[in-house]
């Protein structure tokens, strides 16, 4: 289905930066056939997934660990995005989220309850910057083979970008259970190795005893993850401007009665 938002239009602040974004000469060329395979590093993630058991909680080793687990997830999950209706919108405009997310001053002029501004009150709150999770993706040293074109590197910005926008519609915070209960609703939604991996590594940092509790938390977010309509193609920046019940009705988060906890940034 065609993700097709009138609202992205002159009265969203964010079209002015996606105008600015395209006279900007993204690199357009580039070859959709599939990279060659990439096969999963188990003894590097586990390398990371050590230190960080071990309390040295650092982003770019989690981003180490998502890497080495991601084998040929992350070019599968951009030929499903060409094959999707709505990629050649995308890829004509090419917006950059991760632009858009840290534009503080576009978002505050987002209408009172959207999406953009309850995001925007979370990244002031947690002093969140995007461009600086991208950089870090692109610092990793296998970065250039999973992106090796302008194309595939804007894409996989994109992506990365959604992470925090999924906290504030879920309801869940960016805590230790937060994160868990995120990573149960991602693998639902988005199914990948490393969600699996680390869903597992996420319960054993919850006390033994909580365990039967957290489990049912678990299972509602990965049935509410189930139950949503996310797809690559998704235009992120006109939900942006609309009420984030709004957002989350053209998602599929409201499909499951009590399915997300009110929204994060109120």
């Amino acid at each position: 289905m065609s993700q097709a938002y009138p609202d992205l239009d002159a009265a969203n602040p964010i079209t002015a930066q996606i105008a600015a974004q395209r006279g900007a000469g993204l690199e357009t060329r580039f070859d959709p056939t599939p990279l060659p395979s990439k096969p999963v590093e188990w003894r590097r993630a586990l390398r990371a997934l050590v230190s960080l058991s071990g309390g040295d909680y650092d982003g770019q080793l989690i981003m180490t660990f998502s890497a080495a687990l991601e084998g040929d997830e992350g070019e599968d999950s951009f030929q499903e995005f060409l094959r999707q209706a709505g990629s050649l919108g995308l890829l004509e405009r090419k917006p950059l989220l991760e632009a858009n997310l840290d534009d503080f001053d576009a978002l505050g002029r987002l209408p009172d309850g959207s999406l953009g501004q309850h995001y925007r009150r979370l990244a002031i709150r947690d002093e969140i910057s995007v461009a600086s999770l991208v950089e870090g993706e692109r610092g990793l040293p296998d970065e250039a083979e999973r992106a090796p074109d302008a194309v595939r590197s804007w894409y996989r910005a994109r992506q990365l970008a959604t992470h925090d926008l999924l906290h504030v519609l879920t309801g869940y915070d960016r805590d230790t259970r937060g994160e868990i209960r995120l990573i149960a609703f991602s693998l639902a939604a988005f199914p990948k190795r490393v969600f699996r991996i680390a869903l597992f590594a996420g319960m054993l940092q919850v006390p033994v005893w909580e365990w039967p509790r957290f489990a049912r938390e678990l299972r509602r977010a990965y049935r509410r993850g189930r139950a949503a309509r996310i797809p690559r193609t998704t235009d992120w920046e006109a939900l942006l401007a609309l009420p984030i019940e709004e957002a989350r009705a053209k998602l599929g988060l409201d499909r499951i009665p009590g399915g997300v906890d009110a929204p994060l940034g109120r």
